[in-house]
């Protein structure tokens, strides 16, 4: 019985896949500390106390969002 990979041509060799995975390894670390960057520019536009009172809110809703009733307490 024949898979599916033996009807598939060889588009590219070990070594091209190789190559692609590490290169995007490192555009996604380039990426990610780009981003870091980003929120720390943001950060210190904003300020330490609108940042923080955002966050809680955020966290607060997420919060009810996702937290359970419990049993006996009715809203």
């Amino acid at each position: 019985m024949r898979t599916d990979q033996e009807y598939m041509p060889e588009l590219y060799t070990e070594r091209e896949v190789t190559k692609s995975r590490k290169r995007n390894r490192w555009l996604g670390r380039v990426e990610g500390a780009g981003g870091v960057i980003a929120a720390g520019m943001v950060w210190n536009l904003l300020g330490w106390i609108p940042t923080v009172l955002v966050l809680a809110v955020v966290g607060y809703v997420v919060w009810k969002l996702v937290a359970k009733p419990k049993p006996g307490i009715e809203e």
